[in-house]
């Protein structure tokens, strides 16, 4: 049981890093030109997603987390962080439009 929580703390910990890190570059990269803007959003999330299927690799295989426990732990935060980030580039768009 003490294997499933830690997997699950681990996969919480690696869905939270890609939140903040997507949060941090949008909102450094927020008053770039629209194309560049989503060349760098769509570029950002394909590495972010790449670099979390390796680390969450690396837990299961390397580390003998449980899986199940890591995909749940990751899963779970990435949805509300993707609710976050959404929320926060709608704030932001409605801030610039509206003053």
């Amino acid at each position: 049981m003490e294997a499933f929580w830690v997997g699950l703390i681990v996969g919480a910990g690696l869905g939270g890093g890609y939140t903040g890190i997507g949060l941090w570059g949008v909102r450094r990269i927020w008053h770039w030109p629209m194309p560049r803007f989503v060349r760098w959003v769509i570029g950002g999330m394909l590495a972010r997603m790449i670099g979390a299927l390796l680390l969450m690799g690396v837990c299961v295989k390397v580390l003998g987390l449980h899986t199940t426990a890591v995909l749940v732990g990751f899963g779970g935060v990435f949805v509300l962080g993707l609710i976050l980030e959404i929320w926060s580039w709608h704030r932001t768009a409605l801030q610039q439009t509206h003053g």
